[in-house]
Formats: C-alpha cells, structure tokens, sequence
C-alpha cells in the first residue's frame, strides 16, 4: 500500500516515536501535558479518543476521525508541534524531537479494536516498565472510571449493560493477555500502514475506497470475474 491510508468513521492505531529512539517523556510534567494538549485538541480537530499509551519514548493512540480524514494528520502535527516547542523549552532540548511521520493502521472494529486496546494497554508490563501491570499513562485507568478524556468506544460499551459490568467483562479480557503472535500481528501491521483486521475487513476498505490497499496472499485466492455472455 503506497502512502497513508486514512479515512473518516474508522478507528486508526497511531504510533510516534522519538527522534532516533530518544525519550520524549522526562517527567511527570511531560505526560500530563501531552494528555492535556490531546483532550484540549482532539474537538476541534473533529476526533474521537479511543485508547492510549505513552512510554518514554513511544506515543500509542486510538483515535477515529469522525468528518474529514484530513483532520488525523492535521491534530497530529499540531500536537506535535504544541509538546515539542514545551518540551524544548522546559528540558533545552534543540533538533528534531519525533521520527519524521507517525505510523498508522486502520483496526477493524469488534474483536481486532478491542485486541488494539489490550495490547496497547498492556504494552508497559511487556516493555518491563512496571511489574503489577500498574502504569498512570495508559487509558486504563480512565476507561475504569469511565472519565476523563477518553471518548466511548462502541466495542466497549457492547461488553455490558452498565459500567460495573462492562468494566468486569474487560478486565477479564486483557487478564487473558496478549499472545506473541498478535502482538506481532498488531505490531508489524501498524509499521507497515497496512490494516488490523481480517480478509472482511481488507474487502470492506477496498470496496468503500475504490483502491486496492492490500496485496493478495498465496493463501487468499483472487475473486472470479463472471463471464461476458456473447453478442
């Protein structure tokens, strides 16, 4: 797939890493921030916030750009630009802070978001940054609290019938944890710009774009033409 495939009303898996692999998270002050400079963006840019994760130096996003595919890039150049001219000048930072262009995968919605949001979720304790799964920077914890600046997700308010109940069923789900197979999956997808999701899924953003956004597998056979009748 040549370029970026972005397009309204689906949810987008976003990776920023910093500038050959530096740290883009110093403190406390630097997370907060850069939470803070997410919600205060993401309504103006027309986006729904799904699922997060921040290491110190990989930003993790779920994010849906709900009218003008357009509006994905343009919040993350802003937000880009907005933490670095704060990071620069808090820590005296000088050069390029982040990889030159993010990274994003378009997730299929039901099981392959949610996996998303495991995996991303659980991301901190198979980095070895924390022991007890215990990490402030995810979307956790605001998921839990149903707060914060995370908006609904549908996949996940599908789990239950009220916020206690969603909570458990979702608890358990990311208990089971990520298998290495799909977080190689999710992973190498997301690099890639290719899409998180089945063969459906590879038809349906095929079919609503009118491009062909996936190569064809050896194991995934082409679709028969139907023959012309003759004249």
């Amino acid at each position: 797939m040549n370029g970026r495939l972005v397009m309204a009303g689906y949810t987008h898996y976003i990776l920023r890493r910093g500038h050959n692999g530096e740290a883009v998270f110093r403190d406390v002050d630097d997370y907060q921030r850069y939470l803070a400079l997410v919600g205060d963006l993401k309504g103006a840019h027309r986006l729904s916030l799904q699922g997060w994760c921040l290491l110190p130096d990989e930003i993790h996003l779920l994010i849906n750009p709900w009218r003008e595919p357009a509006d994905l890039s343009r919040f993350m150049q802003r937000l880009g630009v907005l933490f670095s001219a704060a990071y620069n000048s808090r820590h005296g930072h000088v050069g390029t802070l982040w990889e030159s262009r993010f990274q994003c995968g378009l997730v299929q919605q039901g099981h392959w978001r949610l996996a998303c949001l495991r995996y991303l979720e659980n991301l901190p304790g198979r980095r070895g940054l924390t022991d007890d799964g215990r990490w402030p920077w995810t979307s956790r914890q605001a998921r839990q609290r149903s707060a914060g600046i995370l908006d609904p997700d549908p996949d996940y308010l599908a789990l239950g019938r009220n916020p206690g109940e969603r909570w458990n069923q979702y608890r358990e789900f990311t208990a089971m944890g990520v298998s290495d197979s799909e977080a190689e999956f999710i992973e190498t997808r997301v690099r890639r710009g290719q899409l998180v999701g089945n063969d459906a899924f590879i038809d349906e953003i095929e079919r609503v774009s009118g491009k062909r956004v996936e190569p064809r597998g050896p194991g995934r056979p082409c679709k028969k033409r139907k023959k012309r009748k003759p004249c």
